[in-house]
């Protein structure tokens, strides 16, 4: 089945070359590989540069390999069945090469348990806020030389945190998302050593969250 008549946009070479030398990463790899797998046209690229790559290895002079060459190898695909060459139709929503990769079609991919968890979430979420007049999860009040931090737990007594001094002034200072490297160079004599540990007891508390940093 040709699905060229909805295909407009087509692979470059480089990227054909990439992908028939094996040396594209996984991610693009498999975009690539669901792509040739619907596109006549870059299917025959990709087969045409498999082909040159056959034959340059043809060419190519032979190397001493070493006693056990063979058996490593082995080892390394013992167990694996062989790549199967992308098929230009296969029933179903998503191309052949990604039911390959997720373990079939839509139905069958991995993030239905957390799509389920975020339902459960947004649920949860609303009903912390269903009353009239109800606070805000997470909420603070600066008094100048502390800071209270009040906290709304579900089907839980509420928590008041009280941060001092440096603490205090950190906190207010990461309102904004911050690298541990800008904190270090705001605050004038904190060490690493002290500030993770610290940074650390707010995200388990869920008073903070971590992003990348």
């Amino acid at each position: 089945m040709s699905m060229n008549q909805e295909i407009k946009h087509h692979l470059s070479d480089d990227i054909l070359m990439a992908y028939a030398a094996g040396s594209l990463p996984e991610a693009f790899n498999l975009i690539v590989a669901a792509h040739v797998s619907l596109c006549d046209i870059c299917r025959a690229g990709a087969e045409s540069y498999d082909a040159v790559g056959g034959a340059l290895l043809q060419d190519d002079v032979g190397a001493e390999l070493s006693s056990d060459s063979l058996a490593s190898t082995m080892a390394l695909i013992s167990g694996n069945a062989p790549s199967e060459t992308p098929r230009a139709f296969r029933p179903g929503v998503l191309p052949g090469p990604l039911q390959d990769y997720v373990g079939g079609d839509l139905d069958a991919i991995q993030w239905r348990p957390v799509e389920k968890k975020v339902d459960q979430w947004h649920k949860l979420y609303a009903g912390m806020h269903a009353k009239p007049f109800s606070r805000p999860i997470l909420s603070f009040q600066d008094g100048g030389t502390f800071l209270i931090i009040r906290q709304r737990k579900y089907k839980a007594e509420k928590e008041s945190h009280r941060l001092t001094r440096r603490s205090r002034e950190i906190y207010l200072f990461c309102q904004t998302n911050r690298s541990i490297k800008q904190i270090l160079a705001k605050f004038d004599g904190l060490s690493q050593e002290k500030l993770i540990p610290f940074l650390t007891m707010m995200v388990d508390k869920h008073l903070m969250f971590k992003e990348n940093d």
